[in-house]
């Protein structure tokens, strides 16, 4: 079942600006908030680094949780401008944004968990510099994920890739 024309380029351009705006979250995810808050050294500067900037920290979180929401309805859409392309392919772009949101989820729960720690909000019977030092390893762990993450990111756009150029759509509809 294909859909029509005018329809295709409604999708195309909501896919556009979907991916748009979650360009803009990966520009104050990766490079915005890194340069205000530094989380290197020891943990006792961190934590007061972290501290000292909670409500960008937080918003940071929010920001990758909402990134990965538009990332998910991003792909769905492209998944129905191509499946009549070659539906493999579609299936496969979807498979490779699908299976890494999970991991973006719980690499959050790392970041929130060292946030509560830093506050103090968990494990009291903990030492003050017990507590700074395991928010310091959950965003070490966090950072680990993401550099394990960085390996698939690039994936999907293969298959994207290939999907637009078989597909005609920018050449023959003037999108």
């Amino acid at each position: 079942m294909s859909i029509n024309i005018k329809s295709q380029k409604k999708l195309a351009r909501l896919a556009g600006g979907l991916f748009f705006i979650w360009i803009l979250t990966g520009i104050y995810g990766i490079f915005y908030i890194p340069s205000q808050i530094t989380m290197t050294g020891e943990a006792k500067t961190v934590a007061q680094n972290i501290l000292s900037n909670e409500f960008l920290f937080r918003t940071g979180i929010i920001n990758n949780l909402i990134s990965s929401l538009i990332w998910i309805i991003m792909v769905l859409i492209f998944y129905r401008l191509f499946k009549s392309v070659n539906e493999r392919h579609a299936k496969l772009l979807v498979a490779f944004v699908i299976v890494q949101i999970p991991v973006v989820i719980i690499s959050e729960a790392f970041n929130i968990t060292s946030l509560m720690l830093f506050k103090g909000e968990i494990l009291k019977a903990f030492e003050l510099s017990q507590r700074q030092e395991l928010a310091v390893l959950f965003l070490n762990i966090n950072d680990y994920v993401v550099s394990a993450l960085i390996l698939y990111w690039g994936l999907w756009l293969l298959p994207l890739g290939s999907l637009v150029y078989k597909s005609g759509f920018i050449l023959e509809y003037g999108f």
